[in-house]
């Protein structure tokens, strides 16, 4: 029982960034548009502190680099949308993220093109 309770973490730790950066990015554009979605805001914007037990959990379980890409996106898309917050232009706040976001695909095809699927060393669940 106790085995099966460690699987479903690990399942859960490995596919949240992914869901939540999914999230954020559609509640961030949305929210450009003047389109504010409460049920996004509450199952997609997280602060800080999650994130940093995220990154935690991600380094302790040993994860790859692709695990930590989205959580990445989501801080500097949190520290973005704090300028926001605090009175850039939405424009530019919006050209800031979509640079962030094609920033981070092209980091992560340079890792992939460098290291030839070397990165990806997840430990595997089911065993």
């Amino acid at each position: 029982m106790k085995n099966s309770k460690y699987k479903v973490l690990l399942i859960a730790i490995k596919y949240s960034p992914w869901i939540l950066a999914g999230i954020y990015f559609l509640g961030t554009i949305l929210m450009y548009f003047g389109i504010y979605s409460s049920l996004l805001s509450w199952f997609g914007f997280t602060g800080i502190f999650p994130l940093i037990i995220l990154c935690l959990n991600s380094i302790v379980f040993e994860f790859c680099i692709w695990h930590r890409l989205p959580l990445y996106y989501i801080f500097i898309c949190s520290i973005i949308n704090l300028l926001n917050w605090l009175g850039l232009s939405i424009f530019i706040g919006m050209w800031l993220h979509f640079i962030t976001i094609g920033f981070l695909i092209l980091l992560g095809a340079y890792l992939k093109n460098k290291h030839n699927e070397q990165i990806r060393f997840t430990k595997n669940v089911s065993s």
